[in-house]
């Protein structure tokens, strides 16, 4: 099972680590720092959740103006998608191992 290293490596460094490489891409990871926020509290886990989200779309260039058109990428949009679905995977299971004393 792969989500399980990936988990504590995260947990270890207190970072949520998430690669949204699509079709074989190789893309650097989106790293999202929590070390400082208490994930048993709803606040805690309302700011990793807000963290998470700016993260990825700075990560995938939602909101960015592409030259010579106003049109919103599709590639961004998926890429924010599938960084977030990830993303929220780890973040369940970070907050589950919180709530559990880890």
């Amino acid at each position: 099972m792969i989500k399980a290293p990936l988990i504590a490596i995260a947990a270890m460094a207190s970072v949520l680590s998430v690669n949204p490489a699509l079709a074989g891409e190789t893309v650097p990871d989106m790293v999202v720092k929590y070390a400082d926020l208490d994930l048993t509290s709803k606040a805690g886990q309302r700011t990793l959740e807000g963290r998470i989200d700016a993260a990825a779309k700075k990560f995938c260039g939602v909101g960015e103006q592409t030259t010579g058109t106003r049109l919103k990428s599709s590639q961004a949009g998926k890429c924010f998608r599938e960084a977030k679905r990830l993303a929220n995977q780890q973040f369940a299971l970070i907050v589950n191992d919180a709530n559990r004393g880890g």
